[in-house]
């Protein structure tokens, strides 16, 4: 069937060697599904879900590594719905593979505009809720003036789309340690930002070291809830929220 020659290509290319194939059909399902309810045809539509024909997932072997990949089908020339906040386009993983160490036991790769699936998200949530969009916007609008900073224009804009992901062993042994790579296209701004929201809700910016690259993460003052925080979530979720806020 062509759904699943095109699957099949993208699962496994030239040169992989398939050791595991898993592959389903969708596209009878979400036709029947259509047919016997209008209502779900409409909400099928407005969603993207209408459009994917197959999901597919195969681990194979390429240059001695074990490698492993998973596909939405959805062939359609204009993608609707959620498609677009997921698919943004093929990533260069060999590329990225390089920047990772040479003793690293898993790497990923994934290619994903924040900025643009912000923007999607939005634009989807109008379609099926215009009164909803605009309370959405309002609410997001609040959040950046209590944090001073633009989630859209200061955080999500200055990154990259490029993602890639490895783990190690560190020396001496232990747990694997994982790290995320995004690429930034402003630092200046990304920093500025994430020192800005740190600060509105209590977080610590850490930085260190790994394999000579400069990271800096939060850092959760979890001691600021005592010594068993998931007690007080079970008695007031909010709490937790209210305490690292406050």
């Amino acid at each position: 069937a062509p759904d699943f020659q095109a699957v099949r290509a993208k699962l496994a290319p030239r040169g992989h060697v398939p050791v595991a194939l898993a592959y389903l059909s969708l596209a009878g399902a979400i036709e029947r599904a259509v047919q016997r309810d209008p209502g779900a045809a409409k909400g099928l539509y407005q969603t993207g879900i209408r459009d994917v024909r197959a999901i597919g997932f195969a681990a194979t072997i390429h240059d001695g590594k074990l490698a492993t990949a998973a596909i939405v089908h959805a062939p359609s020339q204009e993608r609707r719905g959620v498609l677009p906040i997921l698919a943004h386009g093929p990533v260069d993983a060999a590329a990225l593979a390089r920047l990772a160490p040479a003793d690293s036991v898993a790497f990923w790769a994934a290619r994903l505009d924040l900025g643009a699936a912000y923007d999607r998200t939005l634009a989807l949530i109008d379609a099926r809720d215009a009164r909803g969009g605009q309370d959405v916007r309002a609410k997001i609008a609040e959040l950046g003036q209590g944090a001073k900073t633009s989630l859209r224009q200061d955080l999500l804009g200055a990154l990259g789309s490029s993602w890639m992901g490895f783990s190690t062993v560190p020396e001496g042994g232990g747990p694997p340690l994982s790290m995320i790579g995004i690429p930034v296209k402003d630092e200046g701004k990304v920093d500025a930002a994430l020192r800005t929201l740190a600060e509105s809700i209590g977080f610590e910016v850490r930085e260190l070291s790994i394999h000579g690259a400069r990271v800096r993460y939060l850092r959760t003052p979890l001691g600021r809830l005592g010594q068993d925080p998931f007690k007080a979530m079970e008695r007031d979720p909010k709490a937790i929220v209210r305490n690292v806020i406050g």
